[in-house]
């Protein structure tokens, strides 16, 4: 509920670019998401919905420090970091990283989590992810419009006149959804079998298939073959 609060539709480095006053304020470093974690604390110390107000200062400090972390994570300046760190846990885990998982920082578990979510939209079912996306994409092009209004160079990715919906969409599958889940699911095999799936699926309206992207064995277009939690099951 917080980690996009009161987002403008721009992105960080669009802020940067143009000098603008959030950016002054957090030094240009992860603009918005300083921003919403800002946002989120100035809703949290309101009398009518203040919930952390009987909490210890321990605990308060904890609570504080997991959401401040996990949306911090949801820069996408920060995305290559946070699968470093998420490889070197791996890679220290042994063979049993789903075990050694329960061991995990609990602000690295909750900010792959919450990153997790934020590219959840990619992963629903096709007709569920395409109008998601559509919107995430025309976002996207509405400040490319605006890159090149005032002047600035447009971000190809952008650029409504050299991209289109798809191949934005097939891109933050390619660079962005994949590789996270792909390592996410070492540790959670459990979302490895439904959201590589669907990702896969929608991969496959978007953009002719990879090779270099396969379904995870045992999981075919109908979904995994072992069925999942109720719990982690998407709405069918």
């Amino acid at each position: 509920l917080c980690h996009d609060l009161e987002h403008p539709g721009v992105s960080n480095a669009f802020l940067v670019e143009t000098c603008a006053a959030l950016s002054n304020v957090y030094n240009d470093r992860s603009v918005l998401e300083n921003m919403h974690c800002v946002r989120t604390f100035e809703i949290l110390s309101l009398p009518d919905v203040n919930v952390t107000g009987r909490l210890s200062g321990e605990v308060y400090a904890q609570m504080r420090r997991l959401i401040i972390g996990s949306i911090l994570a949801t820069d996408l300046a920060l995305h290559d970091k946070y699968l470093s760190m998420l490889g070197a846990f791996l890679e220290g885990a042994g063979g049993d990283a789903e075990e050694a998982s329960r061991d995990m920082d609990p602000v690295l578990r909750a900010s792959l989590l919450l990153k997790l979510s934020d590219i959840s939209y990619l992963c629903r079912r096709p007709d569920d992810a395409a109008r998601w996306g559509v919107l995430a994409a025309e976002e996207a092009m509405l400040q490319g419009d605006a890159e090149r209004a005032l002047g600035l160079p447009v971000d190809p990715k952008r650029d409504r006149t050299a991209t289109s919906v798809a191949q934005v969409l097939a891109g933050l599958i390619r660079d962005v959804a994949s590789p996270l889940i792909e390592k996410c699911g070492v540790a959670w095999p459990v979302l490895l079998h439904q959201m590589l799936d669907r990702l896969l699926i929608n991969l496959s309206h978007w953009d002719p298939p990879s090779p270099a992207l396969s379904p995870h064995p045992g999981v075919s277009e109908r979904g995994p073959h072992t069925p999942l939690p109720s719990h982690l099951m998407f709405p069918s």
